[in-house]
């Protein structure tokens, strides 16, 4: 026979406990086990399940925030770059998502990870809040302040603490990852090309010319020609082993 899965919840028991016993239970099973719960054991059982609930939530975005984190690093070459967007495929999110993890990870992971018991006072929504490039540091340590004197960080209080601070709440805009990387990974992208082909005698280099990103592949297959049209004009002569067309 299980135990009680509301019996475990009561001794604070790990959740993964909990859900074993709890997993296939009948509708009976579960209405008789709910219909035991006296009225005082109801907060327990609340509490139980916000704070194990936001614990996996914060756990889930440093994990992902964290790894991506070491994994963008290790792909950031430009032979590699694709890699990185293959793997947020994979796992099943947006690259705006992902990049909200990592800024999390980058401005909260070392004191959570140090101070474990704290993620309990966040929700992983809130803490992106207080992670975002327009949120400043003031803010997000009179969050970590809180959240030491036992005071849950909700998403509301995320947006009251913006609102302080001189944050505009009501914009809703979530501006694109790429323009909201931290100055030293913008440094980095500007100094690469956005698209590298490697023939069997030369490599193309290409890099957008304006800061638009909005161009097309007709424009480039345009300007292609025209480096074609270009070779020709100068003749057949050999090129330098190093060569790159930019």
């Amino acid at each position: 026979m299980k135990p009680d899965f509301y019996q475990l919840m009561m001794a604070d028991r790990h959740h993964n406990e909990v859900l074993r016993a709890a997993a296939g239970v009948s509708d009976f099973e579960l209405e008789t086990a709910a219909g035991k719960i006296p009225d005082d054991q109801i907060a327990h059982i609340a509490m139980y399940v916000l704070t194990r609930c936001r614990s996996v939530g914060i756990q889930q975005v440093l994990i992902f925030g964290g790894l991506l984190t070491l994994f963008e690093a290790a792909v950031s070459a430009d032979d590699r770059r694709e890699l990185f967007q293959n793997m947020i495929e994979d796992l099943g999110i947006s690259r705006t998502q992902a990049y909200r993890c990592r800024l999390v990870w980058c401005r909260f992971g070392a004191e959570l990870v140090g101070t474990p018991q704290l993620g309990k006072f966040f929700v992983a929504e809130s803490l992106k809040i207080l992670a975002e490039d327009r949120s400043p540091e003031p803010l997000r340590s009179e969050a970590l302040d809180l959240a030491r004197q036992g005071t849950p960080v909700t998403i509301r209080v995320a947006k009251a603490l913006q609102k302080k601070h001189g944050v505009d709440v009501d914009d809703k805009r979530l501006p694109a990852e790429s323009r909201r990387e931290t100055p030293a990974r913008s440094r980095a992208r500007s100094s690469r090309p956005s698209w590298l082909f490697r023939g069997s005698v030369v490599r193309i280099r290409l890099e957008a010319t304006t800061r638009s990103e909005a161009t097309g592949i007709d424009e480039v297959i345009r300007d292609l020609e025209a480096v074609i049209a270009e070779l020709r004009r100068r003749g057949t002569g050999a090129m330098n082993s190093d060569a790159a067309v930019a």
